[in-house]
């Protein structure tokens, strides 16, 4: 079915669709886990890249959650345009005023910071991106800490390039290595030194969105297949970045 913009939509219909794969594809998103359903040439689906000739596998990646630790406008700014774009966000903020402000903003998920000693539970996924915009050196050190421990695909600090410098050399101080600390976005943001909150969230949204739909298409991205062979005039040992396929 072709579309005036230039692209073209299948459509399969399938009149004795099994039920259970498609609760079992549902149940394993909704847990924040991708999972993959495959048909036959024969129009049966299974859940799962099954190695089937002539068949197909789609895959289906949790959305994208925004978690923002913070405080001031910069914070509450990016949660409210992240919101109105339909991302699931989650605000952890030091002033109980602004919480309360954040709930009448519609954001469902606020906490309130109490001390850097006792952080709120971490649960960050693959598909979590973590945005810090404390201005403290005390909560900034434990929250990124915290979060360069867990999976988030994206972390970014608001901040110049000498606080990000700073911020980067106290975190090895207490143990983190240069390739832990560089998993730290700074500078945050598409277009640099934005000041006004609106524009800055504009900015930031716009590199994280960018940053998981990259990490939606090259899943193997930062993945690397060594491969030994025994080829003339060929070096023993290739270095080849790694790629997905569609078809089962």
């Amino acid at each position: 079915m072709p579309l005036p913009c230039g692209g073209a939509i299948d459509v399969c219909v399938l009149p004795n669709t099994q039920a259970s794969v498609l609760r079992a594809c549902h149940d394993q998103l909704a847990s924040r886990q991708p999972v993959s359903i495959t048909l036959s040439d024969s129009g049966s689906l299974g859940l799962g890249h099954l190695p089937t000739p002539g068949a197909l596998s789609f895959q289906y990646i949790p959305k994208l959650r925004l978690r923002i630790a913070g405080r001031g406008a910069d914070s509450l700014a990016l949660a409210r345009l992240a919101t109105a774009s339909g991302i699931h966000t989650e605000l952890q903020l030091r002033d109980a005023a602004e919480a309360q402000d954040a709930q009448r903003l519609g954001i469902e998920r606020v906490t309130t910071l109490t001390v850097p000693s006792a952080l709120p539970k971490l649960d960050d996924d693959p598909w979590t991106a973590f945005l810090l915009a404390v201005h403290d050196v005390d909560w900034e050190e434990t929250l990124l800490a915290q979060a360069l421990i867990g999976p988030a695909f994206y972390i970014g600090a608001i901040g110049s390039k000498a606080t990000h410098a700073r911020r980067c050399e106290r975190l090895q101080t207490i143990g983190f290595t240069k390739r832990q600390t560089h998993r730290i976005r700074g500078p945050v943001g598409l277009i640099p030194s934005m000041r006004d909150a609106s524009s800055l969230a504009v900015s930031v949204l716009a590199e994280i969105v960018e940053a998981y739909q990259r990490k939606v298409r090259y899943p193997l991205s930062s993945t690397a297949l060594a491969l030994l062979a025994d080829m003339p005039n060929v070096p023993d040992t290739h270095l080849f970045q790694s790629s997905s396929c569609t078809n089962a």
